[in-house]
């Protein structure tokens, strides 16, 4: 169990990372497509 929990923890950023560049992608076309 708690390598299980180590190996999500360890995903994590990751994910976070992902999800954040997921974000800044929708928000800067949605700029392009307003302009």
């Amino acid at each position: 169990m708690l390598e299980s929990l180590a190996r999500t923890l360890d995903l994590h950023p990751h994910i976070t990372a992902v999800t954040v560049l997921f974000f800044r992608l929708t928000a800067t076309s949605r700029k392009s497509w307003r302009h």
